[in-house]
């Protein structure tokens, strides 16, 4: 069973498409403990990555997925491509 942490949505939320692959990102906060910053992918057939570390804000959050996008392109943040 999941657990569900009440949070909200960043202001960098954005869907990034890439070579015909488009993908979810978010970053989001905790309201309750834990309350750093979280950061998700979601790829086009619904699986999702979520870091395991918290940060102390919504720009540093995103700037995982960012650099990955940038020097790897965005294969490895997709499921399917990785299988």
């Amino acid at each position: 069973m999941e657990e569900e942490y009440p949070n909200e949505d960043s202001r960098h939320c954005q869907e990034f498409t890439l070579d015909g692959h488009t993908i979810d990102v978010r970053t989001y906060r905790g309201i309750e403990p834990p309350t750093g910053c979280f950061r998700e992918v979601v790829d086009e057939s619904g699986t999702s990555t979520i870091w395991d570390d918290q940060l102390a804000s919504d720009d540093k959050a995103m700037a995982e997925p960012n650099s990955t996008l940038e020097q790897e392109g965005i294969g490895p943040l997709v499921d399917t491509l990785n299988k």
